[in-house]
């Protein structure tokens, strides 16, 4: 009965969220489609690596195959809510899907934390999440979950004459001094040192973060606590701590906090890339986790960070990609999971079983890099599957 409802109650959370999530389906600004993964050494100056970032899917499931026997169904009706990450790729997903189905899949971005509710809730029947649910929190669902994606979340800026030109350099550590309200200037001998191809202004720092519990607040500060050299003192959390000195200004959604810095000349937020893109924002490159390179977040490095950390798994018990220890990885990077109610009526159950096998499969896979993700292993995406199927 929940589930009747889920469109109602989709329209009411678009409307409460006012034009936030919306507006990610008219792209007001034009996007221009990276070709290549940029790395810069450490200790040299700044060089552009060429990277393939071609669309290989990782499973080669027939593209007209059907994951279920419900060949009389000809339309019908999908609900699913969660990571905004991966909110512009699921539009995707559902445009298409429609053509080739039918089928309407409706989703909203409206982060991890409050995804993860409504399915738990039954109010949709799935979500997706930047962060995977632990056991206890699957039970307490009657879920299952799975991988689908990775992703980049971007620390990105708004500096007069510095965002159109080369991208700033950050480590882990400058980044938790400047989220943590330590760094208050742009002109900061610390972000200057680390930034010698530029002259940085006497501009003061204003960090938005983001307000909601949020999968890419988990994934920015828990790289912070990885990475920051001790310089974070918080534990990675979907709730972001307000920073210190009156630096901070919470915002709802990625695309919110990208529009607050967007508008304020000298702010800097997390935010994932395709929303840092769409704004013009800058966006810095960041030391690799092997620290012998700033790399670039693109549909390539993200892929690397995937590769480096989850080639060789035979299991999908695995939380995080963050930091991988590869040269071409970029390191504040993210699984995006599906995670589906288990107790679905028959017929609903079956629609979304369909969808995600046609998401998995090459015709879904070939949005991935597109739209500034990055495929996973072809491991990982035949557990998944494995994982999907096990629904039936």
């Amino acid at each position: 009965m929940k589930a009747m409802f889920a469109p109602i109650v989709i329209l009411l959370i678009i409307g409460l969220a006012g034009c936030d999530s919306t507006d990610a389906r008219l792209d007001p600004y034009p996007v221009v489609q990276p070709q290549t993964a940029v790395t810069q050494d450490a200790s040299a100056k700044p060089t552009s690596t060429a990277i393939s970032a071609e669309p290989v899917p990782f499973l080669d499931i027939p593209e007209n195959q059907s994951a279920t026997d419900n060949t009389d169904i000809l339309a019908g009706t999908v609900s699913g809510a969660g990571s905004t990450v991966i909110q512009r790729l699921l539009f995707d997903w559902e445009d298409r899907y429609v053509l080739d189905t039918g089928i309407l899949v409706g989703y909203i971005g409206v982060g991890s934390g409050t995804g993860e509710k409504l399915v738990g809730d039954g109010v949709v029947d799935f979500c997706c999440t930047d962060t995977p649910l632990d056991q206890e929190r699957l039970k307490g669902c009657n879920a299952i979950q799975f991988p689908l994606v990775a992703s980049a979340v971007v620390a990105a800026y708004n500096i007069p004459g510095i965002a159109d030109k080369e991208p700033l350099r950050f480590d882990g550590p400058l980044l938790a001094d400047i989220f943590s309200g330590e760094i208050t200037d742009w002109d900061d001998r610390r972000i200057q040192q680390a930034n010698p191809q530029v002259r940085l202004p006497a501009l003061k720092i204003k960090v938005v973060y983001r307000s909601d519990a949020s999968g890419s607040s988990f994934v920015f500060s828990e790289f912070l606590s990885q990475a920051g050299d001790g310089r974070w003192a918080s534990a990675p959390s979907k709730k972001f701590p307000e920073p210190k000195n009156n630096v901070g200004i919470g915002a709802w959604g990625s695309t919110g906090v990208a529009r607050f810095v967007g508008r304020q000349a000298g702010a800097i937020g997390y935010v994932e890339l395709r929303s840092a893109h769409v704004a013009q924002l800058g966006i810095g490159t960041v030391l690799s986790g092997t620290g012998t390179s700033y790399v670039a977040a693109n549909e390539a490095t993200v892929g690397a960070a995937a590769k480096a950390n989850l080639k060789d798994r035979g299991d999908l018990e695995f939380a995080s990609i963050v930091n991988a220890k590869a040269d071409d990885a970029y390191p504040i990077a993210a699984v995006t999971w599906a995670v589906i109610r288990k107790d679905l009526p028959g017929a609903r159950k079956g629609l979304v079983i369909d969808f995600f096998h046609w998401v998995l499969s090459s015709k879904g896979q070939r949005s991935i890099p597109l739209l500034f993700h990055g495929c996973l292993p072809e491991n990982i995406g035949r557990l998944s599957l494995q994982q999907l199927d096990s629904l039936k």
